[in-house]
């Protein structure tokens, strides 16, 4: 007995978790699966392990399109020896940010308040209540230039735990307490009204860099505003605004000639690190690439720049690319080639575009984009030109002497050269996961994009693309999930709520399908009774779990990050449906969300453009038009389709089949419809507010009323409008 207790270890070694990715969809997830590291998917079960064996747990954040997430994969979490420190003192954990976008908003904000950090990977270490006890972004291996390496950070969190757990978790709850206080106060309620959009657009007027465009951070870095440069587009055009066109137009322009758009197989990479738009972090997702498409049409609307038409284009062109042949769209595509090396796949070096290209093509290039000329483009690696328009097609023809015609044609060609070799070398890898809110926003854009360009095409692929989201995704008063197919995980986020409802309701408008409308209302209804914060107003962002935890805090999202914001986003959806609908309720939950930031939103500045569209259709209600004749009746479909191309920002068309009852039709159409007579041939009415033109089957007519009707001095003065046939 004696010798027995002599050699028995005096605390047994608890089991290896073991490494639990393998069974993973996520390829962020499934990509670590192999790691020596013992990774847990996001759950109960690994906050259960936290508990029972006493330890604080690991949280890795990042996505599969990180270029430094898979830095530090390499460096850190294949190391065997890292990943021993790792699984002898916590419980790591793995979240793809695409997957799971609440947890990711939510160890963000914390990271950022709490530590001053943020961005991917986010690396967080949590108490077993998965309270936040320190974070970082990417941790180098070993201490680095006066920069702690993950090595040390494991070894100081680990022994500061394991020495004084309740004080550690003490001071954990002390952060999440202030946490919780800085969100309350984030959000101050108010009243929706013209001077707080006076305030938003004073901030984005301040912000805006009228030599680059766009509105740079402090630190140089700029991401597109695809929802500021919408709404001050629209304001633009109802005011006939020309500086806030310019602000506009200056912005497309510099994105457009910018190394962050890719000129060869279109579309945007996520952002810049530089004012100039020239130098960007590569990767390329789909969500951010469709406001950009709506913006760039929209833009291309009020201008006929074909700069934008040809942008847009490109945009559909990066989303065929990623166009998922069961439906839908994919989720990005990585910032790394093949080959590991950042921008690798996306750049070129003088010797490799040199013999792709005929000489007159390659004077174009060199003259237009500025290969083989100092200082020449931005690099993103030695040698490695990442590609920036430097000069208009004017001055090339006049550098190479050809017509701006014989330019374009040179460099359009040059272009499809560089493209079919890029597309014979390995690629950089696409994240082939489907996300209800990204195909929302690509569906509508693409539906947008049909009308605009002209191509039906693209109405047939988007509507296969939204029949079968509904179908894999949608579950009748439960809403959307968020993983393409998780039926039985419905409606928990409220951005692919939003984003679908926006795409049915467009569809709703381009096919006159009462199927869509009545989706969209259950979609929108279902996020009210379930996301709605009842005692402060507005949307959270997730659906809180029984069980509480982490994601029962509050958040309720305002600031466009990526994307439009949660709630400025669903505000702009009810106000829509409420301009499809007669009913009046949709347009009330829409003033109650934005009253209850209308208290301190201004100080977001550009990043609250969402909501800035929204308030602005609030005020402004927006146009709408309704086509009246028979569905079949060839006049009226033509009527119908001048209609859905005509142009006024945030309009929206109803086709009303005379021939039926018209039922759930907005207020001031039902009140037209009832005291007109129908002349037989079809007939549009267009409406602004509680006003209502006099019928015209003229389609030139219909389109200046579709884009003057309702503005200040649109031809008759504003206190003589109650003339015009209104219905009060």
């Amino acid at each position: 007995m004696a010798l027995a207790l002599l050699t028995a270890p005096a605390r047994a070694e608890p089991p290896a978790l073991g490494n639990a990715l393998a069974g993973e969809r996520s390829p962020y997830l499934s990509g670590a699966a192999s790691q020596p590291v013992h990774w847990q998917p996001w759950g109960e079960r690994a906050f259960e392990a936290a508990r029972r064996l006493r330890r604080p747990l690991l949280l890795d954040i990042g996505a599969a399109w990180c270029h430094w997430c898979h830095v530090m994969d390499r460096e850190s979490y294949d190391n065997p020896r890292i990943a021993e420190a790792i699984n002898r003192g916590f419980v790591p954990v793995k979240v793809d940010r695409d997957a799971s976008p609440g947890l990711d908003r939510r160890y963000q904000t914390a990271a950022l308040a709490a530590f001053g950090v943020s961005g991917w990977p986010l690396t967080v270490f949590l108490t077993p209540d998965g309270e936040p006890i320190f974070a970082g972004t990417y941790f180098p291996p070993e201490d680095q230039d006066g920069r702690p390496g993950l090595t040390t950070v494991l070894a100081v969190v680990a022994e500061s735990y394991r020495d004084d757990p309740e004080a550690v978790t003490g001071r954990a709850r002390a952060i999440a307490l202030r946490l919780a206080g800085l969100e309350a106060l984030a959000a101050v309620p108010g009243q929706p009204s013209p001077p707080l959009r006076d305030s938003l657009v004073a901030a984005m007027r301040a912000e805006f860099d009228a030599a680059t465009g766009g509105f740079p951070a402090e630190s140089g870095t700029q991401f597109p505003r695809p929802s500021a440069l919408s709404f001050l587009l629209r304001l633009a055009v109802e005011r006939g605004d020309g500086a806030l066109l310019s602000m506009v137009t200056t912005t497309l322009d510099r994105m457009a000639r910018g190394a962050i758009h890719d000129h060869v197989a279109g579309g945007f990479h996520r952002y810049a690190v530089d004012r100039g738009w020239r130098v960007p972090h590569f990767e390329k997702l789909m969500a951010p690439n469709a406001e950009l498409l709506s913006v760039y049409l929209a833009a291309y609307q009020a201008t006929g720049n074909p700069l934008y038409r040809d942008i847009a284009e490109g945009i559909v062109g990066f989303a065929e690319a990623l166009r998922d042949p069961g439906g839908g769209f994919w989720a990005s595509q990585d910032a790394d080639g093949a080959d590991g090396v950042e921008g690798s796949a996306y750049t070129w070096t003088e010797d490799e575009i040199a013999p792709l290209l005929a000489p007159e093509e390659g004077r174009a290039m060199r003259a237009a984009f500025g290969i083989g000329v100092a200082p020449g483009p931005p690099r993103a690696e030695p040698g490695r030109y990442a590609l920036e328009r430097l000069s208009a097609d004017q001055a090339v023809g006049r550098e190479i002497g050809r017509v701006p015609g014989g330019v374009r044609q040179a460099l359009r060609s040059a272009l499809a050269k560089l493209g079919a070799a890029r597309a014979a070398r390995p690629g950089a890898p696409i994240d082939r996961s489907r996300y209800a809110d990204a195909n929302g926003l690509m569906i509508r854009a693409w539906l947008e994009a049909s009308v605009v360009l002209g191509r039906s095409d693209l109405a047939a692929r988007a509507l296969h693309s939204l029949d079968a989201l509904l179908r894999s995704s949608h579950v009748p008063a439960q809403g959307i999930s968020h993983v393409w197919g998780e039926r039985g995980r419905s409606g928990e986020l409220l951005d692919d709520q939003v984003f679908v409802a926006e795409a049915l309701m467009t569809a709703f408008q381009v096919t006159a399908e009462a199927r869509y409308l009545a989706a969209a209302r259950d979609v929108l209804d279902h996020a009210r009774r379930t996301l709605w914060d009842a005692g402060r107003g507005g949307f959270r962002d997730h659906r809180p779990p029984a069980s509480g935890g982490p994601l029962s805090g509050e958040s309720r999202p305002i600031q466009d990050l990526s994307v439009a914001s949660g709630n400025g986003a669903a505000a702009l959806a009810l106000l829509r449906l409420h301009a499809l609908s007669s009913a009046p309720e949709y347009r009330e939950w829409a003033r109650e969300t934005l009253a209850a930031f209308a208290g301190s939103v201004a100080r977001l500045g550009a990043q609250a453009g969402a909501y800035a569209m929204a308030l602005d259709l609030y005020l402004t209600p927006p146009v709408q038009v309704a086509v009246v004749g028979g569905r079949s009746d060839p006049a009226t479909v033509r009527l119908w389709r001048e209609a859905l191309g005509a142009f006024r920002p945030g309009k929206v068309v109803l086709l009303v089949d005379s021939a039926g009852s018209p039922k759930d039709l907005p207020a001031p159409i039902q009140a037209k419809l009832r005291s007109s007579a129908s002349r037989g041939a079809p007939e549009t009415y267009v409406c602004a507010g509680t006003l209502c033109s006099f019928p015209t089957g003229d389609a030139a007519a219909m389109a200046e009323l579709i884009r003057s009707f309702g503005r200040p001095g649109w031809g008759v003065p504003r206190e003589e409008n109650a003339g015009l046939a209104g219905s009060r």
